[in-house]
């Protein structure tokens, strides 16, 4: 017997809160909290490929955080001493981020700590399996997204 649309939505709704549940319980790191990580790991990545500063409204857009938050998330990086401001030189209203240099291996440590997690997971599920859920992840994400955009779009059309 093949499950309703209705009960697969039960079912996926049960086992993503149970994933969500399962992360936000547990603390990913030590020594900064999971919104600190996400801006640490953006900027890290931006600073390994060689990308474009970033503003902290870029960064708000890129990682779905309200301005208000990241302004706590900034201020308490900033005062660590892990992140630096840095006015642009052809715009004085552009603030532009950076991962410091002592940042770099504070993150780099936290990084490590936080691919435990998912090496528990490849250990356990075996690596075929983590693969195919890998995927199935990124893709799920990738439908929430487009979804999301489809809601504002719709909701832009009913303003106009």
């Amino acid at each position: 017997m093949e499950a309703t649309k209705d009960q697969m939505s039960e079912a996926l709704l049960e086992g993503w809160l149970a994933m969500s549940l399962a992360i936000s319980n547990e603390r990913l790191v030590k020594a900064m909290t999971y919104n600190e990580s996400m801006v640490c790991g953006f900027l890290y990545r931006q600073r390994k490929e060689g990308g474009e500063p970033l503003t902290a409204t870029e960064l708000c857009g890129h990682l779905s955080m309200k301005k208000s938050q990241m302004n706590l998330i900034l201020n308490r990086l900033e005062s660590q001493g892990l992140i630096k401001r840095e006015r642009s030189s052809q715009d004085k209203r552009q603030v532009y981020l950076f991962l410091t240099d002592q940042g770099v291996p504070f993150y780099e440590k936290a990084h490590s700590e936080i691919l435990r997690l998912p090496r528990g997971v490849i250990e356990r599920m075996g690596q075929e399996k983590a693969g195919r859920f890998t995927e199935l992840m990124k893709e799920a994400a990738a439908c929430f997204r487009r979804m999301q955009e489809e809601e504002k779009d719709r909701e832009r059309k009913e303003k106009e």
